[in-house]
């Protein structure tokens, strides 16, 4: 029986330690997605900012660090499209395309927060099946001790003070058998 209840609880704390490594993983991923939302709005902030600013002039980065200054004659922009492939952009296509990340991110922490949500309902399972097991094995193993007790003889010596003597020999052993 012991065994069985170590086998249970051998198996629940591998259940637990597999849901709190994927609620670990989860977690780092809901931080990456709020870090690129996080992103998109600094950069939809300064597009909104340059296309509202009446500067001819920016600094364009050139490399690693390195930036150049730079005369704008039109708002133009070159976005890429995978494979160093540039395609031109208007400031509203660029604008709506960030708000459609932003969205796609959001719905896709929402879902990771759902399953953290069931993760945390699967756990929470877990430990009460636990501790169900072993307020059933603490129960059951107290009523077992009680009817192994019922029949069980004791011998008190009769000169126990608290035991009635009513017996004339002073180290004769009282039998008491519980029912």
């Amino acid at each position: 029986m012991e065994n069985e209840s170590e086998t249970g609880n051998q198996q629940h704390l591998m259940q637990l330690q597999i849901l709190e490594q994927r609620t670990e993983q989860i977690s780092q991923q809901i931080k990456m997605i709020d870090n690129q939302i996080a992103e998109l709005g600094v950069l939809k902030y300064n597009l909104s900012a340059f296309n509202s600013s009446p500067s001819t002039e920016l600094y364009s980065e050139f490399g690693k660090g390195i930036f150049i200054k730079s005369k704008i004659d039109k708002k133009e922009f070159l976005v890429d499209a995978g494979n160093k492939v540039f395609v031109p952009k208007t400031f509203e296509d660029i604008k709506e395309v960030i708000n459609s990340q932003i969205v796609r991110f959001e719905e896709l922490k929402s879902e990771m927060s759902d399953n953290l949500f069931a993760i945390k309902q699967q756990v929470d399972r877990i430990i009460n099946s636990m501790h169900s097991a072993e307020y059933e094995h603490e129960h059951k193993h107290t009523s077992e001790c009680a009817h192994e007790h019922k029949h069980t003889s004791f011998e008190i010596p009769a000169d126990n003070p608290k035991v009635n003597q009513k017996s004339n020999k002073s180290n004769s052993k009282v039998k008491f058998k519980k029912k």
